[in-house]
């Protein structure tokens, strides 16, 4: 049974359904015709972002997890995937993001194995930066790690959600949102969370999923 559930932020009804991965939008209200599609990493430019919701956990809000994509591994990369622990083959679409599993802290997942493993998912970009501009974000990510291959994860996921920094190194890491939020204030000064560095009850000054969500510098990808 699928729910509906109708988008202010991109004024359009969407449909989810659980296990599978891909949004839906009604082209009409009145004659019910319906436009379905798979989540393509086609759609995305290197640098947009992918909110993901995986499993019931403590985080407050619709979405747990956040991911960059990355684009495809080039013939010459070496791009260390962290689940399946080998190379990645080149031609493969590929994220980056900070989980405290599979590699403690910020590496490289397949695309393709992400999206087996979540329960619904909303892609994001930020508005009115250029290709170039987003690729910059996923170079001040990959020049926090050690070695840009990822194969061994790092810096290490941060556990304190209620605090957000732009250099991991001073608390030892980034937590998942945390991560997509310091690139792009690092690279453009764009502050993605919706209540700026103001503190809230619920999450002191951190940043989640669901905040970059709300943010008005970013917009659903269609």
């Amino acid at each position: 049974m699928r729910e509906k559930y109708y988008c202010n932020k991109c004024n359009r009804y969407h449909y989810k359904s659980r296990g599978k991965i891909y949004y839906e939008h009604l082209e009409s209200a009145n004659t019910g015709r319906r436009k379905s599609k798979n989540l393509p990493y086609e759609s995305l430019d290197a640098g947009d972002f992918i909110l993901i919701k995986t499993r019931r956990t403590l985080l407050i809000g619709k979405y747990n997890h956040v991911v960059m994509y990355c684009g495809k591994v080039e013939s010459r990369e070496r791009r260390w995937d962290r689940d399946k622990k080998e190379y990645m083959k080149a031609g493969t679409p590929y994220v980056i993001h900070s989980t405290p599993k599979t590699g403690n802290g910020l590496g490289y997942s397949s695309f393709y194995t992400i999206i087996k493993k979540v329960r619904s998912a909303l892609p994001l970009e930020v508005k009115g930066l250029s290709k170039s501009e987003k690729k910059q974000c996923i170079d001040f990510l990959r020049k926090q790690m050690d070695g840009i291959s990822g194969r061994n994860p790092s810096p290490k996921y941060d556990i304190f959600w209620f605090t957000k920094q732009k250099e991991p190194k001073k608390h030892k890491g980034f937590y998942c949102s945390e991560a997509i939020w310091s690139a792009y204030m690092s690279c453009h000064e764009i502050n993605l969370d919706p209540n700026g560095f103001s503190w809230t009850t619920l999450r002191g000054h951190g940043i989640t999923p669901d905040d970059l969500m709300k943010s008005k510098h970013t917009r659903i990808i269609t």
